[in-house]
């Protein structure tokens, strides 16, 4: 299975954890809930290792890799729209931005 169908398959699986109702943050949120569960934090982490393009150390090009596609994977599971950039909190140490999306359609 490919990283981005796992990864997809991941966010499947956080997204029903997200507090309801869904705000244009939602990406955000995925995020914190990523960084405070140890399960989903030590497969965030698998992930980092399996894309740092093989050179030992290239931690944040696997981070930058694996964000782009957990931010991918949410906005097309969610079927949202993006409608905006935002700088992340210093509280959240996984990402430096994220994009906010339009969730109205959720369901």
């Amino acid at each position: 299975m490919s990283i981005q169908r796992q990864i997809e398959d991941f966010v499947r699986r956080v997204l029903p954890t997200v507090p309801r109702p869904l705000t244009e943050h939602v990406i955000l949120d995925v995020f914190r809930l990523i960084e405070r569960s140890d399960d989903w934090r030590r497969c965030y982490d698998r992930f980092v290792d399996e894309t740092r393009s093989g050179r030992e150390g290239d931690i944040e090009g696997g981070r930058a890799t694996v964000n782009r596609l957990i931010g991918k994977a949410v906005k097309a599971v969610l079927r949202a729209e993006k409608i905006g950039e935002a700088s992340a909190p210093k509280c959240c140490t996984l990402i430096r931005s994220y994009t906010i999306l339009d969730v109205s359609q959720d369901a």
